[in-house]
């Protein structure tokens, strides 16, 4: 919001951000819980990304897994990972994981799909955690939330 001069009157841009987290029934996460998003469909991928910001996170976002390797190996600080699970390139969303367990051990995982919970690798994948499609971006805000709750125990 900007006020007469022209600046970012930022006390309105928290409260905005506040009042969307507890709209959700989240407890305000703020700027210290940062979500990497990955995903291949742009739409989905923006429309995630926003509905998280208004719960109060920082997103980062990645159109594929080696882009997502990417952030994560420049060791950019990263809380939580939510990610497709079928994406085109070398990498899947359950190769992305399990290299995130090797790389960046105790990073929670959310692998989104909309064919189902693949049953072979995902039941060898007990560090990563299954979100059917479709989703709101509010379900997802939840589901996030909740796997940062879970790490913290």
């Amino acid at each position: 919001m900007r006020s007469a001069r022209g600046t970012t009157d930022r006390r309105s841009s928290l409260a905005h951000v506040t009042n969307g987290a507890r709209l959700l029934g989240l407890d305000y996460i703020g700027a210290r819980h940062a979500v990497l998003v990955v995903e291949d469909d742009m739409l989905v991928r923006t429309a995630l990304a926003d509905g998280l910001r208004r719960a109060g996170y920082r997103v980062i976002e990645a159109a594929n897994a080696a882009e997502a390797v990417l952030v994560l190996a420049a060791r950019e600080p990263v809380d939580v990972i939510f990610t497709d699970w079928e994406m085109p390139g070398a990498m899947d969303g359950l190769a992305l994981a399990e290299w995130v367990h090797a790389h960046r051990p105790g990073t929670p995982v959310l692998l989104a799909s909309g064919v189902g919970k693949p049953t072979n690798r995902a039941s060898a994948t007990p560090f990563a955690a299954f979100v059917p499609k479709p989703y709101t971006a509010e379900e997802a805000a939840k589901q996030i939330a909740a796997a940062l709750e879970q790490d913290r125990d």
